[in-house]
């Protein structure tokens, strides 16, 4: 669990030798050190929710005991006193392998706890805290099925994805303030304590976890905006169940614990690099710098690893020569920073053309045979995007020709006096001489 000073707290679970622990520690990214807390949890507990709290204290809850039996008791942990605090309140129904999630209901901050087993089987049943009152109430709303040692992970859109549990390879989207729940994709494999962090382009990466009876080492990313889950490039050092996996403010993933057939109960720990979608603006420059380029170019999600994003590139005038348009991405904490500068497609360069203007000019009303031609019948005007051009008309037939009776066509040619920037445009339209 992050805490508010960058840290991360680990608490409870089980030793190599099966025993439930009640000790707590905390990692330093910095040092890259584990340190252990003086402070204790008042319940020995493994398989337990916690979840940070708006004031910065973290909510442990439920679990389950030495002998195995589900606990609704709760606690909290004070990062600045050091040392936890058991609560009056407790769960209305004990639970170990739940998940517990903070999240705001529009009024106030509110922890969603939901699913997990006990005695009685698997849980599909939530139950909300309330930080103020530090009471437990059950509410009506359930999971779509019972789901224990799955993952929850608050989005960007406020909804909650639930996924995996009790061998279950299934996700849903649970709305906390419409009371819905809807499926989405399903993941690449069934899996169960597995671990869950949200990554900074809004993407969920999913780790580790038992799948068909075996400890995975194997990684998925939930997109979001697709409600798809495609498997990740890499994969943790270790096969790893029963992990926690917590989002560091680096953006990197800090993986720890877990068990698996081979080595047992793990006390190691990784950092996984994730390959998230590079977020923030794009500085876009042109080598006229003359050039107006509007638009906030701001790369969106896309979740397939390349993030997109537009600016218009508006020249004032035509010149002969070529610009060269530079799209530059600063470093972030993963990405590194990069140009186009090296691409050889000639995608980055503009070639700016004259505008062709647009005549606009009705056909006029026919005249009697005998009429000389004026400029109530060549009353052609000259535009472009439509903002009016000045330059020359030259009609043919000129100005005082009369016309022989019949169809005649009448044809005009506009020079822009802007020669540099448009080119001329010609245009013609149809006379009845009676």
């Amino acid at each position: 669990m992050l805490l508010p000073n960058g840290t991360v707290l680990v608490t409870g679970g089980q030793d190599g030798g099966s025993n439930v622990l009640s000790s707590a520690e905390v990692y330093d990214p910095v040092a890259g050190t584990f340190t252990a807390l003086t402070g204790t949890l008042n319940t020995a507990r493994t398989g337990a929710a916690a979840t940070e709290l708006p004031d910065g204290t973290v909510l442990v809850v439920g679990g389950s005991n030495s002998s195995s039996l589900a606990l609704a008791n709760a606690e909290i942990y004070s990062p600045v006193a050091g040392t936890f605090t058991a609560l009056t309140g407790t769960l209305n129904t004990a639970r170990t392998g739940a998940t517990a999630t903070l999240f705001y209901n529009g009024t106030a901050w509110k922890v969603l706890v939901a699913g997990g087993q006990n005695s009685s089987g698997t849980l599909n049943s939530m139950e909300i805290y309330d930080p103020i009152s530090q009471t437990f109430t059950a509410i009506g709303d359930t999971l779509s099925g019972g789901r224990a040692g799955h993952t929850a992970t608050l989005l960007s859109t406020g909804t909650i994805l639930f996924a995996g549990g009790s061998g279950l390879a299934s996700a849903e989207i649970y709305d906390p303030n419409a009371h819905t729940s809807i499926p989405t994709g399903s993941m690449t494999v069934d899996r169960t304590n597995h671990g869950a962090a949200p990554l900074p382009d809004g993407n969920v990466l999913i780790a580790g976890g038992t799948s068909s009876g075996n400890a995975m080492n194997g990684t998925e990313l939930y997109n979001p905006a697709a409600g798809t889950f495609t498997a990740a490039a890499g994969n943790l050092s270790k096969a790893r169940t029963g992990l926690t996996a917590t989002l560091l403010d680096s953006a990197l993933v800090l993986v720890v614990g877990g068990s698996n057939s081979t080595d047992g109960t793990l006390s190691s720990a990784e950092l996984y690099t994730p390959s998230f979608d590079p977020l923030g603006t794009v500085t876009v420059a042109s080598s006229d710098t003359n050039d107006q380029i509007s638009g906030t170019c701001a790369l969106a999600l896309t979740g397939t690893g390349a993030t997109m994003c537009t600016a218009a590139v508006m020249p004032p005038h035509v010149d002969t020569a070529t610009h060269t348009i530079t799209a530059s991405y600063p470093a972030d904490n993963v990405h590194s920073a990069s140009d186009n500068s090296s691409q050889s497609d000639s995608k980055n360069v503009l070639t700016v053309t004259k505008g062709t203007p647009v005549i606009a000019w009705s056909a006029p009303a026919p005249i009697g045979y005998g009429t000389a031609l004026s400029a109530t019948q060549l009353d052609a005007s000259a535009s472009y995007n439509s903002s009016p051009l000045a330059g020359s008309f030259a009609y043919t037939p000129a100005a005082g020709s009369v016309l022989a009776a019949g169809t005649q066509t009448l044809s005009v040619t506009f020079t822009p006096t802007d020669n540099a920037d448009y080119t001329t445009a010609t245009q013609t339209v149809q006379l009845r001489v009676n």
